[in-house]
């Protein structure tokens, strides 16, 4: 049986906004590998760092209940902003074009970061999916949810497919797979140049890199693999979280038995195929031809679940009393989050690339996890900060202003509360 469709609230539903900042802090625990690290090594571990035991560990734990959890969390979060979106034009009798408009602004603020500050950004994939997405939001949430897994699990056969035609390519582009996944030392070294390097040479490598489809059969597969694992992975975890929006998952609604089922059953499904796809690539070393594309299904069939269980723990956490100055900051981190998660790219970039600290390639595993702790304290005493004297971040001020073509309210009127304020 599935859960019955809660109606739409108004105003800020706390609960989202609690699990979007556990969520967005989240994220950095993976991104944090791409700003200090080259690209390879998110995938392929093997080629970069010290084998130190605690090294190792750090590496292994956050491969298990980070690496594309949290972005799938906030994914489905995205899917309920849709609704709520969606479901407040419609409440104030407005038109579609507002949505449309949001998202294309969102396009452009994704192609800003991807291009003048980080290539990981994710904002442009989330921004290309919401447009498709809103024709989906009337659907039942039943058909939402098996929808989105459908779309989700897709990505399989695309991998499988792409897996299937590797013994047919020549051998140039076997050769361009090979090196991309085991780069030699004069690569890495020419990586770690580029981003100790000026920020000149660095925007005009990722303007590079964002436009250039490959020149050989091999780069044309990788490209089309990585588009088409995260505009699936996107777009079907939005559709599953619009089914949960729709039943009350996220704002606290459902028993609490629910969510303790979504946690043990969520983790008790997820961290074993976490562990069967790291025990499978420590097997196998790395080695491309079998991580590249089938090692990567254990991990990605755990996305799920382990979200899934972020949720139930969440929740619960939120129906309960404990540490509630926690709660109330990372609501604060989630009703900013757009400032933050560009945030967290200029906060990285300034202390690991060249034109700041110039730390790149010079911190291992462990140390990067003691600076995302450190990061999580200063944006949440910034947010802070900031929300006592404005009504919600400054991109967020922004997005709204552009939206609807005309200046928003942005300083906090005196003794104004969270709860009187316009949410979106």
């Amino acid at each position: 049986m599935f859960p019955k469709q809660s109606k739409p609230q108004e105003g800020r539903i706390v609960a989202i906004d609690v699990l979007r900042g556990f969520a967005l802090l989240g994220i950095l625990l993976m991104n944090i590998r791409l700003f200090v690290l080259p690209d390879i090594v998110y995938e392929s571990p093997s080629d970069y760092g010290n084998e130190a035991a605690y090294n190792r560990m750090s590496y292994y734990l956050t491969a298990m209940l980070a690496q594309n959890k949290f972005m799938a969390l906030f994914s489905m979060l995205f899917g309920a902003s849709v609704l709520l979106f969606t479901d407040n034009l419609r409440a104030k009798g407005k038109g579609v074009w507002p949505y449309f408009v949001r998202n294309w602004w969102l396009l452009m603020i994704g192609a800003v970061h991807m291009i003048f500050i980080w290539s990981g950004d994710i904002l442009f994939v989330y921004a290309l999916c919401a447009f498709p997405l809103y024709f989906f939001r009337k659907l039942a949430a039943r058909k939402q949810l098996i929808l989105g897994i459908g779309i989700f699990f897709f990505q399989f056969f695309f991998s499988w497919a792409i897996q299937g035609s590797i013994p047919y390519l020549g051998e140039e582009s076997q050769e361009s797979h090979y090196d991309y996944w085991h780069s030699e030392d004069e690569d890495i070294q020419e990586d770690l140049d580029l981003y100790l390097g000026s920020y000149p040479e660095q925007m005009a490598h990722r303007w590079e890199g964002e436009t250039n489809l490959g020149s050989n059969a091999g780069e044309l597969l990788r490209s089309a693999s990585l588009w088409g694992d995260y505009i699936g992975r996107a777009l079907g975890m939005m559709l599953i979280g619009m089914a949960l929006y729709r039943w009350g998952g996220f704002s606290a609604e459902l028993s609490e038995r629910t969510y303790c089922r979504m946690m043990v059953w969520g983790f008790g499904i997820g961290i074993p195929l976490s562990l069967i796809g790291l025990e499978y690539n420590l097997y196998n070393i790395w080695d491309w031809q079998t991580t590249y594309f089938y090692g990567r299904i254990p991990h990605m069939l755990a996305t799920g679940p382990i979200a899934c269980g972020y949720i139930g723990l969440v929740m619960l956490w939120c129906k309960g009393s404990r540490l509630p100055w926690l709660r109330n900051r990372l609501a604060e981190v989630g009703r900013t989050a757009l400032s933050c998660y560009i945030g967290q790219s200029l906060i990285a970039t300034f202390i690991f690339y060249g034109f700041g600290l110039g730390l790149y390639g010079s911190v291992d595993y462990f140390l990067q996890l003691v600076i995302v702790v450190g990061i999580w304290v200063l944006q949440i005493f910034l947010v802070r900060f900031w929300l006592k004297y404005f009504r919600q971040g400054p991109l967020e001020w922004l997005w709204r202003c552009l939206t609807y073509f005309r200046l928003q309210p942005f300083r906090r009127a005196r003794g104004e509360s969270d709860a009187q304020r316009s949410p979106r």
